[in-house]
């Protein structure tokens, strides 16, 4: 009896994973893909096949923000900006920050070469207090695919009364 269970679920189970031809009205229709899911960094991994003059280039005009000194509970805004200039449009697909005190804010639109954005962030100093040091990651389509920002200073704590 154990033996014929055994067969009759092994057969059912090789029956359901079949793979059936779908119907045409089964047949979902494919969605555009994002900015974020046509960024992949390009390097292959000899990269003997990547002609990097052609790729678009972030310049930006300064990567560290040292905001000094601040008492706690201030906030710091910030916009690096950078030049695309490179041969390509740019498209930034995300940037992240290394604390969820600093949130960065940057261009959803392509850049074409030659033109300038953007990477706004704010930086909360509340229940922060001593030597500060965040990294904004953007993600695009530059090779390499990431260029980091940096952000420091020292944040006062709040006088006990």
């Amino acid at each position: 009896m154990k033996k014929l269970i055994f067969c009759f679920l092994s057969a059912a189970s090789l029956i359901s994973c079949q793979d059936t031809p779908k119907k045409s009205s089964e047949i979902q229709e494919l969605k555009p893909l994002s900015n974020a899911e046509l960024i992949r960094n390009p390097m292959s991994g000899d990269a003997s096949d990547i002609d990097l003059k052609q790729a678009p280039h972030m310049t930006f005009k300064d990567t560290l923000y040292d905001f000094g000194e601040i008492n706690e509970g201030k906030e710091i805004s910030y916009a690096y900006e950078f030049v695309n200039d490179g041969k390509q449009t740019l498209l930034i697909a995300e940037a992240k920050s290394s604390c969820g005190c600093t949130v960065p804010k940057w261009p959803q639109k392509p850049i074409p070469p030659g033109d300038s954005g953007k990477i706004n962030i704010v930086f909360n100093s509340l229940n922060r207090t001593n030597h500060q040091s965040k990294t904004i990651n953007i993600f695009a389509n530059t090779v390499p695919n990431k260029t980091t920002l940096y952000l420091q200073g020292n944040v006062l704590p709040k006088s006990k009364k």
